[in-house]
């Protein structure tokens, strides 16, 4: 559903803006739904009553620390924005060096697994 919904924003902005649509840039944006669906698999072992919370305050600061509210300089975000998820997708989108693909997928696989694993344990011991 989330690759769905990053073709159709691309295909708007195509339409609306005329901007190209870049094979390479929706499969990065998939490598970041990955690894944004491995920090969630993570948060879902929080108690239901804090889980929102505590994933809108991560959402809110990784978001200001990788430059999506605020405009940081390309300094700052190859500095330190391209270490969070959402400063390593903008980087990559407006053309700064960034890390290189294989480390947010393996992270991402990682998140998934351990947080699988750790739901998977919870849920034999319930």
């Amino acid at each position: 559903l989330g690759l769905l919904q990053i073709i159709l924003y691309s295909l708007a902005m195509r339409g609306l803006m005329q901007m190209p649509v870049n094979a390479a840039d929706l499969a990065m944006l998939a490598v970041f739904l990955f690894l944004m669906l491995g920090f969630g698999q993570l948060l879902t072992l929080l108690h239901p009553s804090l889980r929102l919370y505590i994933s809108l305050l991560i959402l809110l600061l990784t978001s200001i620390g990788g430059g999506c509210f605020f405009q940081l300089s390309g300094k700052l975000i190859a500095s330190i924005g391209q270490y969070l998820p959402q400063g390593w997708i903008l980087s990559y989108l407006k053309g700064y060096p960034v890390l290189p693909v294989y480390v947010p997928l393996c992270l991402a696989g990682l998140l998934l697994t351990l947080g699988y694993g750790l739901q998977k344990r919870r849920v034999s011991r319930d």
